[in-house]
């Protein structure tokens, strides 16, 4: 048996922010935890260092 779920896309807001901050948190520990050889060395740079150009 299938479960189909209807699903809308949309650009993202300011408002989501926090949320895709959680989210790429998220992302950015199941890489780690898969694949800690690859992450070591991005693991000391902090998200909220990154800039946007």
């Amino acid at each position: 048996m299938s479960d189909t779920r209807e699903v809308t896309v949309r650009k993202a807001e300011k408002k989501d922010a926090p949320r895709l901050v959680e989210l790429l948190h998220t992302m950015a520990e199941m890489h780690h935890e898969g694949r800690p050889d690859f992450s070591s060395a991005a693991q000391n740079t902090p998200l909220r260092t990154l800039k946007r150009k």
